[in-house]
């Protein structure tokens, strides 16, 4: 099956150079003007940050507001920050880098990630409410039902997949470990964050050039057009939702169970930082799906009252 697919899949690329193109063209675009200077700064000051040590004084700083909420670690208190303020995959990636560096158990490291790994604040503000969509004043209250809904799912997660999470003594994490000089932690952390960003633009053109192939083919249907296609890369699908002339809560509803699910891309880039940690992507994959549903239920809610104002 997975032969046929790879052969058909040639076979398209080469009667269709000139969609292959457009899309590769939309995805190196995206990638290079909005994911490299975006993400790569906090690549190198996370990866640098850990190697220095300086991420237990920040996490010190973090930990009596964060660790009592969500029954997490000292450690675990920047990978909230991150997750919910940094945009994916940056929660994953400090999630991924306190497991490897054995900061936190990869029990906990799964917990955090199954709500710590969401859509850029900035971008949720700025594309979808104000340059998409046109409605500003929607932006910080659906912002606010996206961090909501990932706080209840943390609950949610915690009682069914980890019950049983033991969380280590923070002190013990940081007594005695020898933080690496400036110097070498910068090229190491500089040396690593590309080879990241490098995977992540790998998949951010592949599945633009998927979406675009896609969307050649002659299918009207709203499952398609509206939920499978804008589905599968966030950026050009909060555009195509957008763009389609739905009931307003219909189309308020989608974007924010979009921006809450992140998207198939998104979703791809995240196995690609993780999979050395060894947590599971169909569980990662399953987490992300309810917490969207969840997001969609709080924006029909919202929605509702909105209306009678």
């Amino acid at each position: 099956m997975m032969s046929f697919f790879l052969i058909f899949t040639f076979l398209f690329l080469l009667r269709f150079p000139d969609v292959v193109f457009q899309g590769a063209s939309t995805g190196i675009t995206l990638w290079f003007q909005t994911v490299f200077p975006t993400l790569f700064p906090f690549f190198i000051m996370n990866a640098l940050l850990l190697r220095t040590g300086t991420i237990y004084r920040f996490s010190h700083i973090l930990s009596p507001a964060f660790g009592p909420l969500f029954g997490i670690s000292g450690c675990s208190s920047y990978a909230v920050l991150c997750g919910f303020f940094c945009g994916t995959p940056v929660g994953a990636k400090v999630i991924a880098d306190l497991v490897i560096e054995n900061q936190i158990s990869k029990k906990e490291g799964e917990y955090l990630l199954s709500f710590c790994n969401n859509t850029n604040p900035g971008f949720i503000v700025g594309f979808i409410f104000e340059r998409c969509l046109g409605m500003p004043e929607l932006a910080y209250v659906s912002l606010g039902i996206l961090f909501t809904s990932s706080i209840i799912c943390s609950f949610l997660f915690r009682s069914m997949y980890y019950p049983d999470l033991v969380i280590r003594d923070f002190s013990s994490d940081t007594l005695g470990r020898r933080p690496a000089p400036f110097t070498t932690g910068l090229d190491e952390s500089i040396w690593e964050s590309m080879e990241t960003i490098l995977r992540i633009g790998g998949y951010i053109i592949m599945f633009c050039v998927i979406l675009f192939a896609l969307k050649t083919l002659p299918i009207e249907q709203f499952v398609w057009n509206s939920i499978f296609l804008p589905f599968l890369e966030l950026t050009n699908g909060v555009r195509m939702i957008s763009a389609q002339t739905l009931d307003f809560t219909v189309k308020y509803i989608l974007l924010m169970a979009l921006a809450s699910f992140c998207g198939i891309c998104a979703a791809f880039q995240t196995k690609c930082i993780i999979h050395k940690a060894g947590f599971s992507f169909l569980q990662y994959i399953k987490e992300k799906l309810i917490t969207a549903m969840v997001t969609s239920l709080l924006s029909l809610i919202f929605i509702f009252f909105y209306d009678k104002l």
